[in-house]
């Protein structure tokens, strides 16, 4: 995806050779730039065939196309009125847009123009990037779900509980999974529906949408135990997509005997039973009748799992290549864990700039594209400290040294305003933040590890939403 002629002209004199080289060599600045056109978004628009008002963003306004998603997609942290007047202030705007205008404006993109967005996004990044990290010739990636907290309004709970009690009291709550690259942390796809919504039905829904690009790459699918389902394995079989599902008793008699047997390897064959062929036609439109030969595979700790991986290696499938030491390609699956965990902690999904349903799966699906952006960029900034420490002779450290996350979020945040409003000179801010993440590098030790904390989530008043003035004050 070419960057415009004229930014290349501006950055040209005002750039090193190292920055020069960085900035050619891959697209990633080519995101900011395509991310919030309104040519984009009409393009987008067509393809799933959801018109929006082009007359609506044709007349001069404060909140164009491209200010109006680049406000929509950083994180929240004060109210609407203060985050919209320090947006324009960054951006050197003069006036600012009431909530009221924000408000009518964003109503004219629908929520799924983001989710399409997400997915131009993904086919932009697995198009252009040549460095992604695979295994063993292998893409890795993992499906999760989770429970959100929403804005407790009358609404929220009309459509995401549709009646369902939550414990003692009606608290508005969703359920959504998300999909996204194991090695190269990004997101690939993500949904939020109601909370009584199956997680199952939702990962086929994402696996049947993954881009043509990445079935290239011949990906592998990591699952959990909850994922262990046939829906699930007959999708990624139609999908031609390897996979690697922790199983889980009770689901098959062959599984079952190989749990509490010693064997470290058997190749069995599986049939589901009447009663889920029925399930899987009725549910999911699938025809799950005919067997299916699957590896059974006990992995480190005792863990057991099945893989479509039939002719790879036991050696290959308890290592990983390329990591810190040693381990089983199943434990590569808690990366989704800590992407969620991130989405959640340190971009906030959970608190919205909207009380809407519509407004909460817009902020939701920003939040993931804001991820990728933000995976995008430190990316880059790592490569350019390589570059620089190359140049320098100064790579002495003892450990492999990552970018901070946290502190490289806190970064593009600060200069994301400018970075989407790209200027002539705006351009050069996106060069600075790559420079400022590569002074937060942090070493990865190798064997380091914290106790898994379990603990009862309280979703009841999480996040406490003020609907209006008088409870405010």
């Amino acid at each position: 995806m070419p960057i415009p002629l004229l930014y290349i002209k501006q950055m040209h004199t005002t750039m090193d050779k190292t920055e020069r080289s960085l900035y050619y060599d891959n697209n990633s600045l080519s995101l900011f730039v395509k991310f919030n056109t309104i040519e984009n978004v009409k393009s987008i628009s067509k393809q799933i065939d959801v018109p929006i008002n082009d007359e609506a963003f044709m007349r001069d306004r404060l909140l164009t196309v491209d200010r109006l998603m680049g406000y929509m997609i950083m994180p929240r942290t004060d109210s609407s009125f203060v985050s919209l007047a320090k947006y324009f202030h960054d951006i050197k705007v003069q006036e600012c847009p009431s909530k009221a205008a924000f408000t009518k404006r964003r109503a004219l993109l629908p929520y799924s123009l983001f989710r399409e967005e997400l997915r131009e996004q993904v086919k932009t990044i697995y198009t252009h990037r040549d460095d992604l990290k695979l295994w063993h010739g292998h893409l890795l990636f993992a499906i999760d779900g989770t429970v959100y907290s929403l804005p407790n309004t009358e609404k929220n709970r009309e459509v995401f509980l549709k009646g369902r009690k939550v414990g003692n009291q009606q608290k508005a709550l969703a359920r959504g999974v998300v999909m996204g690259d194991c090695l190269n942390d990004f997101v690939w796809d993500a949904k939020l529906e109601s909370y009584d919504n199956n997680e199952i039905k939702m990962g086929v829904d994402c696996l049947r949408g993954i881009p043509e690009v990445i079935h290239k790459m011949h990906p592998v699918c990591l699952m959990d135990r909850l994922y262990c389902a046939y829906p699930i394995i007959n999708t990624l079989i139609e999908n031609k997509i390897d996979f690697v599902i922790r199983v889980k008793k009770g689901f098959n008699e062959k599984v079952d005997a190989f749990l509490v047997s010693s064997k470290k390897e058997e190749i069995v064959r599986i049939a589901p039973r009447r009663d889920a062929i029925y399930r899987m036609k009725t549910q999911f439109g699938i025809d799950g009748r005919n067997e299916i030969s699957v590896r059974l595979v006990r992995m480190d700790g005792g863990v057991v799992v099945m893989t479509s991986l039939t002719d790879m290696s036991l050696d290959d499938l308890m290592e990983v290549t390329g990591s810190d030491h040693p381990e089983d390609v199943y434990k590569w699956r808690w990366r989704i864990e800590i992407l969620i965990g991130f989405l959640k902690n340190s971009e906030m999904i959970e608190i919205f700039s909207g009380i809407k349903p519509d407004n909460i799966r817009q902020d939701f699906f920003c939040r993931t594209i804001l991820y990728n952006l933000l995976t995008e960029t430190i990316i880059s900034a790592a490569k350019m400290r390589r570059q620089s420490e190359v140049l320098k002779r100064n790579d002495t450290s003892k450990y492999r040294l990552v970018v901070d996350k946290n502190v490289a979020l806190g970064l593009l945040c600060d200069r994301l305003p400018q970075i989407l409003n790209a200027k002539g000179e705006y351009v050069k801010e996106y060069i600075t933040v790559l420079k400022l993440m590569g002074r937060t590098m942090i070493p990865v030790i190798p064997g380091r590890s914290v106790p898994r904390l379990f603990r009862k989530v309280k979703h009841s008043g999480k996040y406490i939403t003020l609907t209006n003035y008088k409870k405010a004050i």
